[in-house]
């Protein structure tokens, strides 16, 4: 009974704090730079679209500017905005329904994360014993 008298009175305080949702307007974090766009609640999960915002007042970028969707714990997509938009033959980014302007996806990044793990680091893939190790 003492639990739950306890529990009662200060759960509310050592909750974490969680937006409504589904969520009504866009969520500026006041700190971060962040915006939580959409956050629905699904049967696979919370989805949320966030864009990470590029930095305030000229400090230095934790993460690049990017717009992602995610359900629960999951990255399902993401594309780049911002400073990390990078077109080819003077072509124009495409533009969400807002006029922000949009990247590729941020999907390459894993991959060449992905490829960096290849690269056989031991003694003898150093040594160039090895015939099929990744030459980056």
């Amino acid at each position: 009974m003492a639990f739950i008298a306890f529990w009662w009175t200060f759960h509310p305080h050592l909750s974490s704090p969680v937006l409504p949702h589904p969520l009504r307007q866009a969520y500026t974090h006041p700190k971060i730079p962040l915006q939580i766009l959409s956050s629905v609640q699904s049967t696979t999960g919370l989805i949320v679209v966030g864009e990470a915002l590029p930095a305030l007042d000229g400090a230095q970028e934790l993460i690049p500017p990017l717009r992602y969707l995610r359900a629960s714990h999951s990255l399902l997509g993401g594309v780049w905005t911002g400073n990390m938009i990078q077109m080819m033959d003077g072509e124009p980014p495409l533009n969400d329904s807002f006029g922000v302007a949009l990247g590729d996806s941020v999907y390459g990044t894993f991959v060449l994360q992905e490829a960096a793990r290849l690269v056989n680091s031991t003694e003898r893939g150093q040594a160039g014993l090895l015939e099929n190790a990744l030459i980056m």
